[in-house]
Formats: structure tokens, sequence, C-alpha cells
């Protein structure tokens, strides 16, 4: 008896260690600090004038069981045709309202940007694998972000493409069963906020792109395996399938091409739907993006060809 309780002994006195070492390492600190820094930058976030026509809306979903599909508020219209594009996120807003007051609502903010600067970085951290990388991608998604960090639908479908990034990088990298999770992401997508036509763009590109090899400068791109490609395939149809379990059908699926190709005055009000000024501080970080990005794209260097041959550069 003595000699199996100090086997068992040995065996789990490392255990502690090392769930030790998890929880206090780097990536976690740098996660902790993200969170942090999502908090300080939202605090003061509670008075876009969005918020209270979604938690009306949320409430007379959550009063009267009826998604509205005509405009209730606008008498002058005479009730015309409303396409509710947003609604599963305008209930989730109200119910948690409804469950903590203001402080939910507040409570809500901070947990959705939180989640989308950590996800952020743990989508970095699995492209790069460098923490300090990873660290300077979350922030770079914070700087970006900042404009549109409000109690507003738009947090829900921030969230959704970080997580369909990481499912279609882990499909591709560790298990394509990963890719059976696409059809649920947007069947949920496509009720939250009109972002899903940006995540099927995405997809797209992800499978267009399995079909060739490319290769320019550090950037590198190979045919995938046809099994990984032929899941990917179906799962993508499934995906597209999944769009119409909505409640209204087609018309919410193409709704985000006609606010974005036929735009209305309301808008062109909108600030995230503005040009980018280039004398802005957003608009001087995207062209200092885009002068670091570019040079790993066209940049030559002796031997590449070598070099795509033994799996260096940057691989997508």
């Amino acid at each position: 008896m003595n000699t199996e309780s100090g086997a068992l002994e040995r065996t789990a006195s490392p255990v502690v260690p090392r769930l030790l070492q998890r929880v206090f390492s780097f990536p976690v600190m740098l996660s902790g600090l993200l969170t942090t820094l999502a908090v300080l930058t939202v605090r003061e976030r509670f008075d876009d004038p969005d918020m209270w026509w979604h938690l009306k809306m949320g409430e007379v979903m959550w009063t009267t069981h009826h998604i509205p599909t005509a405009d209730l508020f606008s008498f002058t219209t005479n009730h015309h045709s409303y396409i509710p594009h947003e609604w599963l996120s305008q209930l989730l807003l109200y119910a948690t309202y409804h469950s903590g007051g203001y402080s939910g609502l507040m409570l809500f903010l901070c947990v959705f940007t939180g989640a989308v600067l950590v996800g952020g970085y743990a989508l970095c951290s699995l492209y790069s694998g460098n923490a300090k990388v990873s660290l300077l991608g979350a922030l770079i998604i914070f700087l970006f972000g900042t404009v549109g960090f409000s109690v507003r639908p738009q947090m829900v479908g921030y969230l959704l493409l970080i997580i369909e990034l990481m499912v279609l990088h882990l499909g591709r990298t560790r298990n394509r069963r990963w890719y059976w999770t696409l059809p649920l992401l947007f069947a949920l997508w496509v009720n939250c906020h009109g972002s899903f036509s940006l995540g099927i763009a995405v997809a797209s590109v992800f499978l267009f792109s399995s079909f060739f090899n490319f290769h320019a400068g550090l950037l590198v791109a190979r045919r995938w395996e046809p099994e990984n490609r032929r899941t990917l395939s179906v799962a993508f149809g499934l995906s597209l399938v999944a769009l119409f379990l909505n409640p209204v059908g087609v018309k919410l699926i193409l709704y985000p091409l006609s606010t974005m190709f036929v735009p209305s005055i309301g808008v062109n009000a909108v600030s995230e739907w503005l040009p980018l000024e280039l004398g802005d501080v957003r608009g001087l970080a995207y062209l200092g993006v885009l002068g670091g990005v570019l040079p790993l794209v066209t940049r030559g260097t002796p031997g590449a060809q070598h070099q795509h041959q033994n799996c260096s550069g940057m691989n997508y």
C-alpha cells in the first residue's frame, strides 16, 4: 500500500506545477491585459443612440412572442415592410437588460469586447505561434474596432467572425471535422447580424484558394488535400442552406447586399459606413498596416523556390 501511495504521489505531483504554469503563463497574462484594456475602453461607451432602438425591438419580441416584419414606429410610412435582420441579437440585448438592467448591458459590452480582443489574440497565436506577434495583432483589432464597440448587435458579428476564422484554420491544420461547425455558426449568425455575408465571403476565399498553389515573396498557399477540400466544400454548401433558417427567408439573406449597393440616407450618416479618412489616426494606421503587409507579399529572396519546397515562409 505504501508503495502504491508513493507511486500515486509521484505521478500526481507534477500536475499542480503544470497547472500553475498554464494559469500564470505569459499568454494568460496578455489575455488579462487585453481584457482590462477592453473594460477601460468601453466603460464610457453607454451612449450609443441605436442601443435604445435595439432594446425596444427586443422588448416587442419579448412581450409579444412575435418577430415584427413591418415598421411599428414610423407612422408616416404606413407600416412599410421591415426586415428583422438583427432580431436574435436584439432579443439577447433585451433579455440582458430584463435580467440585469443597465449593469447587465454594461456587462454584455465588456464581455463581448473582451472576447473579441482575446479571441483575436488567440486567432493570431494559432497562425503565428508567437505571443508578442499575437499581441500586436490583437492591438490592431483594438485600434480598428474601437469605432464600433458599443451595445449593439454588431458585437455578436465581430465575435462570430473571429470564431469562423479559428474554425477554418483548425480545420485546415488540425482536424477537418472542425468544418462541420460552420453550418451551425451561420444558422446563428444570419439571425444576429448582417455581417454573416462577410463570413460567407471569407469562407468562399478559403475554398477558392484551396484549389491552387500560389507563391509570392513570403506569402505561400498550397493546394489542399482532396479530402480536406471536399469536407470544406460540403460544409460550405450546408452553410448556405443554413442561411435559410431565419424567419424572413431569402429577403434576410439578400439584405446586406441591398444595404451595401442601395444605401439609404440613414446608412450614409453612420460613422462606420463612411469612407476612411486618411488624415485620421485610424487612416494613418491603416496605411501603416498596408506598408507592413505588402512587402511580405512582394519581397522576393534568392532561393525563394527552395524555401517554398522546404515549407518556409508564411502559410495560408
